[in-house]
């Protein structure tokens, strides 16, 4: 994904600042993967799934790898 492709149009309070980093639509999908992938290892700590499983899906949950304006038309 590009960094250009949020440019803070739907949320000006935030564009143009550092915070925009953080909050920004790469952040989020971010956010939401590492907290995937958090679950994908505590539930293979538990035993209900394989290791191996968990490792692959931590090491997949990369928001750069993903299509954020695809997701969102898509969603």
């Amino acid at each position: 994904m590009s960094a250009g492709l949020d440019v803070g149009l739907l949320s000006p309070v935030r564009a143009g600042v550092p915070v925009e980093e953080a909050t920004g639509d790469l952040a989020w999908l971010q956010a939401m993967l590492d907290a995937e992938a958090a679950l994908a290892r505590a539930q293979a700590r538990l035993g209900a799934v394989p290791a191996w499983a968990a490792d692959i899906i931590t090491e997949a949950a990369d928001a750069r790898r993903l299509d954020a304006r695809a997701l969102a038309l898509a969603a």
